[in-house]
């Protein structure tokens, strides 16, 4: 199981938390389900034994929770889970169905006041005998809008109305951020609301930048919070271990930071092993030439003699390429112009102490 499932689970198993997304999102923010009355159902694998395979086929949820539901003057006990998605499954729908047909077959297996008789059947399930309902979840965390079924009917091989009335539609109660208006968001009480909202923008960095700068809590986010957008976003903030409350604005503007450190130094580098001059890295990037000297430095320590090589035989390479160049030039000069082979040098501001050199060449090449 990977860290962000791990993540996710322990962090909406806080009632609070818990609470506040199951009122926001199935009742529109109103305070239906306390979280006082939560209680943690195992999430342990639930064994199902079929008829036509004598294995164990094993299932396991994320999160579930027993509550109480309060509607019209009546408490109802219900089962709440939730399903975090870190990526779109496009079988999710019968997913759900699985998960759900399983926890209520565990009530059944669960209630040893239950006696079956004769002429009733599934398992234990009396005429009298009632079970729990069960609501099940869907939470996108990807990054993406979900683009996969929401129904059970989506994933069938027919679209026709006359098949489809006699087939449960079996519709996801879908959490997807992308598709949340800035309002609903609003509704939530706890911090669940900050891990919506940067999942929401995300992918866009100057309105996250600009919602976090607008809101003080984001200078003062819970730990636990913090850890779990930075992780899901994949932002690879910096913090200290022992802070119990992350400056995400001022994380942010590090973790910018470091990047163009990171990049400019890979800039350096590149240039410096293509020949460039410490002068001439710097004047190209705009950098302090110590800058420049520490970083390249920095590098022949960590590769010694190799590096000095590498160097020495690109420079010799580039020089190479720009003499095949500057002797084309000349050749081309000389027969399309009609130009003497010094009038050409002169035309491509060749350096005069470096004719001979070509003029050398140009023989060679002639002999």
């Amino acid at each position: 199981m990977g860290n962000k499932d791990l993540s996710m689970k322990s962090y909406l198993k806080n009632n609070d938390r818990f609470a506040d997304f199951v009122n926001v999102v199935l009742f529109n923010g109103e305070k239906i389900v306390s979280a006082n009355s939560l209680v943690d159902v195992s999430t342990e694998k639930i064994n199902q034994l079929t008829s036509s395979d004598p294995k164990f086929h094993s299932v396991q949820r994320d999160v579930l929770k027993q509550g109480v539901f309060k509607s019209n003057g009546e408490q109802i006990y219900c089962l709440f889970g939730i399903e975090n998605q870190v990526t779109i499954d496009y079988a999710m729908p019968i997913r759900v169905m699985e998960y759900d047909v399983l926890s209520y077959k565990e009530q059944l297996r669960n209630n040893e006041a239950m006696v079956a008789t004769k002429l009733e059947c599934l398992e234990n399930m009396s005429r009298k005998s009632r079970l729990m309902p069960i609501i099940t979840i869907v939470f996108n965390l990807s990054k993406d809008n979900w683009n996969g079924p929401r129904t059970l009917h989506e994933m069938l091989i027919t679209s026709n109305e006359n098949i489809l009335k006699y087939i449960p539609e079996y519709k996801l109660n879908l959490v997807s951020p992308h598709e949340m208006t800035d309002e609903e968001i609003e509704k939530f009480e706890t911090s669940v609301r900050y891990l919506i909202e940067c999942r929401k923008y995300a992918e866009n960095k100057v309105k996250l930048k600009e919602i976090m700068d607008n809101n003080e809590i984001y200078s003062k986010l819970d730990r636990e919070t913090a850890e779990v957008i930075n992780l899901h976003m994949n932002m690879k903030l910096k913090y200290e271990e022992n802070e119990e409350e992350i400056n995400m604005c001022k994380a942010i503007d590090d973790m910018r930071e470091d990047s163009r450190q990171e990049m400019l130094q890979k800039n350096i580098e590149s240039m410096h092993i293509n020949g460039f001059t410490i002068v001439a890295i710097a004047e190209s990037l705009g950098e302090e030439i110590d800058k420049v000297a520490e970083v390249i430095s920095a590098y022949r320590t960590k590769y010694g003699d190799n590096i000095t090589k590498t160097c020495k035989a690109l420079q010799d390479m580039k020089l190479e390429g720009i003499e095949v160049t500057l002797l084309n030039s000349i050749k081309n000069l000389v027969h399309k112009l009609s130009l003497s082979v010094e009038d050409a040098m002169r035309t491509l501001d060749i350096p005069e102490d470096k004719w001979d050199y070509y003029l050398d060449k140009l023989n060679q090449e002639l002999l």
